[in-house]
């Protein structure tokens, strides 16, 4: 079931309502950047942005390091790892 099915919720009660020009102008006065990441039936955070190694629920795969120093990602996402610098 897609999250506009979902008993409840509505896509006008969620992304719908930055189609608003009103609230579009608040958020362009904000000039923040927004990295939007939806995994719909993707990988696991575990396997990519939050690894745990060592842990017994942290997932088949390892992590890795990345250019901030004690910031790791999980070992499917090296080209990320790779320019987790210019992420903010």
């Amino acid at each position: 079931m897609s999250w506009d099915r979902w008993p409840g919720r509505s896509r006008r009660s969620r992304t719908g309502r930055l189609l608003d020009p009103t609230v579009a102008a608040e958020v362009k006065k904000q000039q923040k950047q927004v990295l939007f990441i939806w995994l719909d039936g993707g990988i696991s955070q575990l396997e990519t942005w939050d690894p745990k190694p060592g842990t017994e629920f942290g997932g088949p795969f390892r992590s890795i390091p990345t250019k901030p120093p004690g910031v790791h990602f999980g070992e499917l996402v090296p080209d990320t790892a790779a320019i987790a610098d210019k992420l903010t």
